[in-house]
């Protein structure tokens, strides 16, 4: 789980590095917008392997 987490990561950060560039510009309205997307979905993905992963270990200890 943590590689597939590691890989989403760095696609991202790939795609921020290649489409967002600099984001302090004042005319880089949409770059800025793509970052924080981009920035929510890392965090999402995150929540979402935290929960999947809590669930799988309780279950193993049959918390459930």
């Amino acid at each position: 789980m943590l590689a597939i987490l590691r890989v989403i990561d760095a696609v991202l950060e790939r795609v921020t590095h290649r489409y967002v560039g600099q984001i302090d510009d004042r005319e880089s309205r949409d770059e800025r917008q793509l970052y924080t997307s981009i920035s929510a979905a890392r965090r999402l993905v995150t929540l979402i392997a935290f929960l999947f992963v809590s669930g799988v270990l309780l279950w193993e200890l049959d918390a459930f």
